[in-house]
């Protein structure tokens, strides 16, 4: 093969994997407003994130032993829940600059946290690093 062939392949397979990806996200996103229709009580608990230098996001796993209902909008990911008690699996991945490599990135769990999800109430999970804890804050609806 010459040149150009790797060239072009190279590059094809990046655009197919780009548009791959923006094709998974629409089609989850599509799939949890399908939802939503059907669940119109549902509750908002977004997941915090801060990507830089030093990253932390957290991600959820599983809801009551079942594939979470997440949707991103504006590269924020929201995690729907039904109100009443859900047990969410969830995990803290926090990365940091290193010495000696060029990153290191911890893992914290997964661990089941019990929520009690009230009705016009939206909630934030997010993780302190200090205590190695996740944090379930009240977000109530602006009325």
């Amino acid at each position: 093969m010459d040149d150009n062939t790797i060239i072009l392949l190279c590059l094809g397979v990046i655009v197919f994997s780009i548009v791959f990806i923006f094709y998974v996200k629409w089609k989850r996103n599509k799939d949890v407003d399908k939802w939503l229709i059907e669940n119109k009580y549902a509750r908002k608990v977004y997941l915090d994130s801060s990507i830089g230098i030093k990253s932390l996001v957290v991600q959820v796993q599983k809801v009551n032993g079942e594939k979470p209902k997440i949707k991103t909008i504006k590269g924020k990911n929201i995690l729907y829940l039904l109100p009443g008690r859900n047990t969410v699996s969830v995990l803290c991945s926090y990365t940091r600059p290193d010495v000696l490599r060029k990153s290191v990135t911890s893992v914290y769990g997964p661990i089941d946290v019990d929520m009690d999800i009230e009705h016009y109430v939206d909630y934030r999970i997010s993780f302190d690093l200090d205590n190695n804890k996740f944090i379930i804050n009240e977000i109530p609806e602006n009325k």
